[in-house]
């Protein structure tokens, strides 16, 4: 499966170090182990269920690094789609 999990991790990881915490910080703080946050910092696991969190508490958006190859190139497809439609006129 080719996902993005090791670019997931990464963000979790240089988000983490900006404020400062270490992973056990960031994990009391989520209600999960440092052994956890270990885990998706080395693409191991993956936060599914502590997304959101991991956004409150570090004050980043992960979601997009959960995009795998075939996500990123529809919604890149759909941008450009987007982008060559006409612009709609004003009628009023």
């Amino acid at each position: 499966m080719a996902t993005t999990e090791p670019a997931l991790g990464k963000a979790i990881r240089r988000a983490r170090e900006r404020k400062r915490m270490s992973q056990k910080e960031l994990g009391d703080a989520i209600g999960r182990s440092r052994s956890a946050v270990n885990a998706w910092e080395n693409g191991r696991a993956v936060p599914a269920n502590s997304i959101g969190a991991l956004e409150d508490v570090l004050g980043v958006d992960l979601e997009r690094y959960r995009e795998t190859p075939s996500d990123r190139a529809a919604r890149l497809e759909r941008l450009i789609t987007e982008a060559d439609e006409p612009p709609e006129q004003d009628t009023g």
